[in-house]
């Protein structure tokens, strides 16, 4: 399977979707490295912080935390298919906020 972001991810999960395709490791052909901007995490990610934290909460602060979370994504994205599926539960929690 041949992975083409091209210009990077458009959309939220995008690039985790298009690696949990693949089935084995000698089926992936990246086009490109994935880069941490290609791993887009959802909006809502950000409002569910900012309640939990309170309204008080420094943007730097919410930057770092939505930066941790989509480079674990990347990371999680970037292992082997058994270690994909070891953490999947984790990455599904991830892209849930």
């Amino acid at each position: 399977m041949i992975i083409d972001l091209g210009n990077g991810a458009f959309a939220t999960g995008q690039t985790y979707v298009a690696l949990s395709r693949c089935t084995s490791l000698e089926g992936i052909r990246l086009k490109k490295k994935v880069m941490l901007r290609d791993v887009q995490s959802d909006s809502r990610i950000g409002y569910y912080l900012h309640q939990m934290m309170g309204p008080g909460m420094e943007a730097e602060k919410m930057r770092a935390i939505t930066e941790g979370v989509q480079a674990r994504i990347a990371e999680i994205a970037s292992k082997g298919e058994k270690e994909r599926a070891a953490l999947s539960e984790e990455l599904a929690l991830l892209e849930a906020m």
